[in-house]
């Protein structure tokens, strides 16, 4: 990066404070622009773009750390500005192509708008177009904003096109004009940038723990069903379906209703009958039909596929299960589950590949014949097994 952040090429003016056009006197009264118009947008951004280039032009350190964080949100605010222009001129546009300056200027030069057949909306063969001031007299024009584009850092185009080499041409830009006037301006400092890329990372993180939860939810919905089923055949000989339902009084959870037989007569119903609410299924301090509907998911009833139907209208959701089909149903050939680095892993796994990765999963059976004793040797070989079987497909 050097100080003469418009890169353009010396000794040729252009708009902005560096037009060599006389100014005319300024009218008595300035009338503003409506607010949130697009020629007020434009404004704004022109007048936020020469600030940002007048702190460049005069820091002290163009090199420093912020100094080239600041001369990223430069470039992004001058292709958002070539985009927005070409698309005003160009009616149906939907690509500009620039190139590298084949007389090694550090700065991109303006080769083609095309549509989104890839005709030529304008090209090399008129380039009055690319010297075209985007907005009154001496606003920028079309080639300045692209020539503060950096070819030495594609950072810019990220999000908004593709850049490709070749050896004879250089790099080649072609940039969609909607998704760079719509792309978000980049932190003005690195520490800013620094707290981007940090919550980023925890976005991330958390996009991968509610994968997790909810891969979680769909395993225990599945087993929380199948016991529910298992329990209420177990204690009503002759149940055929349970129904439950959701609405403005189950607080946004699915409440047990009653257990019907096959002619339809009631063996259960939650409100005379203690045992859907009370009674624990598991011969122990285990959950109970109401606790277990409680707690499956309402809105995500893929664990109902193949047991049940639903019923929905404004004021209530009705699912009636099959219980015979539920108690039966097979296990969910989940792809996730299958993956290792996907599917969720239980606190000793976790701990046991922690522990693995301390000697190396493929040194563990060196380990194991190097041990000093029996003890030692049973526990490498149990912690290998553990490790194994948390890693297969």
């Amino acid at each position: 990066m050097t100080n003469n952040i418009a890169r353009q090429p010396a000794g040729i003016p252009v708009g902005g404070q560096f037009a060599t056009a006389i100014q005319s006197e300024a009218p008595a009264v300035a009338l503003r622009r409506e607010p949130f118009s697009d020629a007020w947008i434009r404004e704004q951004r022109i007048e936020k773009r020469d600030e940002i280039r007048d702190i460049l032009n005069d820091a002290e350190d163009a090199d420093s750390p912020e100094m080239q964080q600041l001369d990223r949100v430069y470039q992004h605010a001058s292709m958002q500005l070539a985009a927005a222009a070409i698309l005003k001129d160009f009616p149906g546009a939907e690509t500009v192509v620039l190139r590298e300056n084949e007389d090694g200027e550090n700065q991109y030069d303006l080769i083609a708008v095309r549509d989104a057949d890839g005709n030529e909306l304008a090209g090399l063969e008129d380039n009055d177009w690319t010297r075209k001031e985007i907005d009154k007299e001496n606003s920028p024009q079309l080639d300045e904003l692209c020539w503060a584009l950096n070819p030495e850092d594609d950072g810019w185009a990220s999000g908004i096109g593709r850049i490709t080499t070749d050896r004879h041409y250089g790099k080649t830009a072609e940039i969609n004009l909607v998704a760079a006037v719509d792309k978000v301006a980049p932190p003005r400092s690195p520490a800013a940038v620094a707290a981007a890329e940090s919550y980023a990372a925890s976005q991330q993180q958390m996009e991968f723990i509610r994968q997790q939860v909810q891969m979680v939810q769909e395993i225990n919905d599945h087993a929380s069903m199948k016991l529910v089923a298992a329990g209420i055949l177990d204690k009503y000989p002759g149940a055929e379906r349970l129904t439950c339902i959701k609405d403005n009084e189950s607080n946004g959870r699915l409440e047990v209703m009653a257990v019907f037989d096959r002619e339809g007569n009631v063996l259960a119903d939650a409100d005379m009958d203690m045992a859907l609410s009370q009674d624990d299924l598991l011969g122990g301090n285990g959950p109970s039909v109401r606790t277990l509907i409680q707690n499956m998911d309402p809105d995500n009833l893929t664990w109902l596929t193949m047991i049940g139907e639903t019923r929905h209208n404004r004021h209530e959701t009705r699912v009636t299960i099959d219980l015979e089909k539920a108690m039966n149903q097979e296990a969910p050939d989940d792809e996730r589950l299958k993956d290792p680095r996907r599917r969720p892993l239980t606190a000793q796994q976790q701990s046991d590949l922690v522990t693995a990765s301390e000697f190396g999963l493929k040194q563990i059976d060196g380990e194991i014949a190097g041990a000093g004793n029996r003890h030692h040797e049973n526990w490498l070989k149990d912690l290998a097994a553990r490790t194994g079987n948390a890693l297969k497909p």
